[in-house]
């Protein structure tokens, strides 16, 4: 039988527990009963199952490079914050997930386990906090080296006054979507050379279609409600925005 070529663990599982299922309709080759008969019966001698929930995985103290992030099996890189750089972390790995600790016992980031080629995982949020802190140390820092092009462009166009102001902007984009969601919103910035924090938030919002929850306003009396109206915006970015708000 060749060996199985699988992309999700997941998925591989899922498929054997299904090919489980159906061999339970088989005849047993000597008892005259279907598998799925014969193990109803094994069941009442089974023991009660624990209380308590077994969780399948270890623990391991593993040191951070100076990029903040560890290395398992010599292949897989997880990113973890800048802070822990050089220090010892306590780890849990699953089968499916690597969660790196702090020293209080705080989940830092959850990652989903690697398998197979050399590979890594990077959450971004911690690395773009850090660096609104301290953006006049943004290019003489290693994290700066790792991010990607449209993050450093559009970054180097903006002052030094307003360059953690535009990382924290970058860094809420990234956890109210995702950081490859962010860039890409970047990406549209620099190529409409719209630079201010306010555009970057609308592009990133029309991009992905996200639609923000607003407050229901309460109308003074006498004012018609809104709704009564219909109106077309894309007029509205012809005209004052001169195609800018029009992807």
């Amino acid at each position: 039988m060749p060996v199985p070529e699988i992309r999700s663990l997941q998925e591989f599982n899922q498929a054997l527990l299904n090919r489980c299922d159906e061999d339970m309709r088989r005849e047993h080759y000597r008892k005259e009963a279907s598998i799925g008969a014969l193990f109803k019966g094994d069941q009442a001698a089974l023991l009660n199952l624990p209380s308590v929930p077994y969780e399948a995985c270890k623990y391991l103290a593993i040191k951070v490079n100076t990029y903040g992030k560890l290395c398992l099996e010599g292949k897989y890189t997880y990113s973890t914050a800048p802070k822990f750089a050089n220090a010892a972390v306590r780890v849990k790995i699953s089968a499916h997930e690597v969660v790196p600790f702090d020293e209080k016992g705080r989940e830092i980031v959850r990652h989903e386990r690697l398998y197979g080629s050399k590979q890594e995982s990077m959450h971004w949020l911690p690395y773009l906090v850090q660096l609104s802190r301290s953006p006049r140390a943004l290019k003489y820092s290693g994290i700066y080296a790792m991010l990607p092009d449209p993050l450093k462009d559009y970054v180097e166009k903006r002052s030094l006054s307003e360059r953690g102001m535009v990382l924290r902007t970058i860094a809420r984009l990234c956890e109210s979507s995702s950081f490859e969601q962010a860039v890409s919103a970047v990406s549209l910035a620099i190529k409409h050379d719209v630079l201010d924090s306010d555009s970057l938030r609308a592009l990133h919002s029309h991009l992905h279609n996200i639609i923000p929850n607003l407050e229901p306003c309460k109308l003074p009396q006498g004012v018609s409600d809104v709704n009564a109206f219909s109106f077309d915006a894309t007029l509205y970015d012809k005209a004052f925005l001169k195609g800018r708000g029009v992807c």
